[in-house]
């Protein structure tokens, strides 16, 4: 026996009603769907433990196309590493990688600056009982890395939006940096 058409009606009402609540339930799902296909977008984050996972971070440095911006205290890189540094230093300087820095005052800090032309960097020293870097903060090109020498963590920041902030905080911080190391030198 054939279907009256009143029930195809019906059929297909219910057909628009189940397609209407699916239109409603991927509305709500399409602003994480967007999020998840603009990943390229996201800053990515990428950490590092221990003596290799530093020295791994501290490697990447060696890609920067521009001036490293560095927050930095000798002291605790060169305990945490004490075999990496005089080496990194060179390769540094054979990739012509120059680096602008501000230390805080210890030994390792004014021997540091003592060698700035050779080993291809600017540094300003400033007062350790106020401004006493830990952990340590690099900025080039669009990537920002974090050393924590103490914890043993690295971590490398890749963004465009957070490595500009943070330059623009050291271009800002950079003249009196220079200004404190000034003074330092007038007192000494």
């Amino acid at each position: 026996m054939a279907e009256s058409p009143d029930q195809i009606e019906k059929l297909l009402q219910k057909k628009i009603e189940a397609d209407s609540s699916a239109i409603k339930e991927a509305r709500k799902i399409i602003p994480e769907l967007r999020s998840m296909h603009n990943v390229a977008d996201r800053p990515k984050v990428l950490f590092y433990e221990g003596r290799e996972g530093l020295e791994k971070v501290y490697e990447d440095t060696l890609t920067s196309h521009e001036t490293i911006r560095a927050y930095a205290n000798v002291n605790e890189m060169h305990e945490a590493l004490p075999n990496y540094f005089p080496e990194y230093y060179k390769r540094r300087i054979e990739k012509g990688i120059f680096i602008r820095a501000i230390f805080p005052t210890n030994k390792a800090g004014f021997e540091r600056a003592q060698k700035d032309k050779s080993e291809a960097r600017e540094s300003a020293l400033v007062p350790a009982d106020k401004y006493y870097f830990s952990p340590e903060i690099n900025i080039y090109d669009n990537k920002v890395i974090i050393a924590s020498w103490k914890e043993k963590l690295g971590i490398i920041i890749e963004s465009k939006e957070i490595a500009e902030s943070m330059k623009t905080a050291f271009e800002l911080a950079w003249p009196e940096a220079k200004r404190l190391d000034s003074e330092l030198e007038k007192s000494s």
